[in-house]
């Protein structure tokens, strides 16, 4: 056997170990669409335990699920697919149910069993495991029955969670018209209740205050002219306010606390 002969048995023979080494690399760990594609669905669902938990945390919060997926605090940052950039479709089941959906790239069971399960991650999440299939699939998600529980908060919070009492009016006192009348109560933020005028039979007149009004007031008191109150929680519309007898009635609407004030005298200046 010549020398040339010799030299290219052993080129073909080198040839072919890298070839078959090629070839089991792609089998072992897929080829890169493969992983690509692994990749993808990976960070899908990732992106869905993120909205999930947020969803859980808003539901412990309003007691409901929210109208859209842009009412979740921080969602720009999970609401994205990583191949296309769209936002995932969401869909109430019922008041404590609902879906997530995407086109995925692969069905998760491949990828779970295949040889390049490296890329596979497992999509536990705190409502269990989740599959998928290849294409436009959506997961079902419930709230955790923890988070459908609404617990009153420690005794030593009330005071800044509920409306306890209101200290002005008082009983039989006077508000001047035009003038800064105080209304304080005992317990929540301005920014966290609705303060509502009612006549003496209990119907309302109009809105002092709202969550939307007062939205920076840190504070558990206002001051109000007692001219005119709002027919609107925006402060769109105003009524004007006859002299007269009054009541005050304050609301947490987190909590659905309310309280009522003494009677008291609305007076023109």
């Amino acid at each position: 056997m010549s020398a040339m002969t010799k030299h290219y048995i052993g080129f073909g023979f080198l040839t072919a170990v890298m070839i078959g080494l090629i070839v089991y690399g792609f089998v072992v760990a897929g080829t890169p669409s493969q992983r690509m594609a692994a990749n993808f669905d990976n960070t899908r669902m990732s992106n869905f335990n993120s909205i999930s938990y947020q969803i859980n945390y808003y539901y412990e919060d309003h007691n409901q699920l929210p109208a859209a997926l842009s009412d979740l605090p921080n969602i720009k940052y999970y609401n994205k697919d990583p191949q296309t950039s769209a936002g995932y479709d969401f869909t109430k089941i019922t008041d404590t149910s609902y879906k997530l959906c995407a086109t995925f790239s692969e069905d998760s069971e491949k990828e779970k069993n295949s040889s390049y399960d490296d890329f596979y991650m497992d999509y536990g999440s705190s409502s269990g495991t989740k599959t998928h299939k290849k294409g436009y699939d959506c997961i079902t998600y419930e709230i955790p029955k923890s988070y459908q529980t609404k617990l009153s908060p420690p005794s030593a919070w009330n005071n800044l969670y509920q409306v306890n009492s209101i200290n002005h009016p008082a009983a039989n006192e006077n508000f001047y018209q035009g003038s800064n009348n105080f209304i304080s109560w005992n317990g929540d933020f301005a920014k966290s209740v609705n303060i509502i005028l009612l006549d003496t039979g209990g119907k309302t007149i109009g809105y002092i205050s709202t969550t939307k009004l007062a939205a920076t007031q840190n504070t558990a008191n206002t001051y109000w002219t007692a001219l005119t109150v709002f027919s609107d929680q925006d402060g769109k519309v105003k009524v004007d306010v006859k002299p007269g007898k009054y009541k005050i009635q304050i609301i947490n609407p987190t909590y659905n606390d309310i309280s009522l004030s003494s009677e008291f005298t609305i007076t023109s200046k």
